[in-house]
């Protein structure tokens, strides 16, 4: 693009620029700035289109169809409409862009998310890796007995019939169920109890 062409290109930016935030809709995540740049970016090419083809460059020529063009959804990196995030499928109304955290039915009890029902239920091989270093850590800690304990616990064995098995009292269950919470919560703090303790979500329940 030569200087003069240049110079006429300017002469359009802040016409676009006024056009597009007035009336350009952004699609998607876009932003009414990222709409105005693109389209001064959509000028320049066809400033330079002109220039390569011998046509005068005339600036309000210029702006118009590179707001008429940001309106209709083509945007500098793209014209086609096939892809489904394109902005020109959104303006067409052939798809749109829905946020994974926005709930899916507002009156909805669980309050499920677009990326609750799309998410893998099983952890990460890193969350899990960490969680068994974690575990493993709070077990040295940990005597026999009181591991046999929150093992059974954990699997949902009422303490009298853990008593009964351990040829303990009740009382004695209570006790190395405190012993090992204290020691859960130097290991993990309030927060790392808490987490541990959210309930499984009743619709993760039913789908499994």
């Amino acid at each position: 693009m030569s200087p003069e062409s240049g110079l006429l290109l300017m002469e359009a930016v802040p016409a676009i620029t006024a056009a597009i935030y007035r009336n350009a809709r952004p699609q998607g995540s876009e932003t009414r700035a990222e709409l105005a740049h693109d389209a001064i970016c959509q000028a320049a090419r066809m400033v330079e289109s002109c220039e390569s083809r011998g046509r005068p460059v005339i600036p309000v020529s210029v702006a118009y169809y590179a707001v008429q063009a940001s309106k209709t959804g083509r945007r500098f990196h793209s014209n086609g409409s096939s892809c489904a995030m394109s902005e020109r499928a959104m303006a067409q109304g052939r798809s749109c862009l829905v946020s994974t955290v926005e709930r899916i039915a507002p009156s909805s009890p669980d309050g499920l998310s677009f990326g609750d029902v799309i998410a893998d239920p099983r952890p990460d091989p890193a969350t899990a890796a960490a969680t068994n270093l974690d575990w493993q850590e709070v077990e040295s800690r940990l005597d026999a007995r009181t591991r046999e304990v929150v093992t059974a616990t954990a699997f949902g064995e009422p303490g009298r019939s853990i008593a009964a098995r351990l040829k303990v009292t009740p009382a004695m269950i209570v006790h190395l169920k405190r012993k090992a919470a204290a020691v859960l919560q130097q290991a993990w703090g309030c927060a790392g109890l808490e987490d541990a303790l959210i309930p499984e979500p009743a619709w993760r329940r039913r789908v499994a």
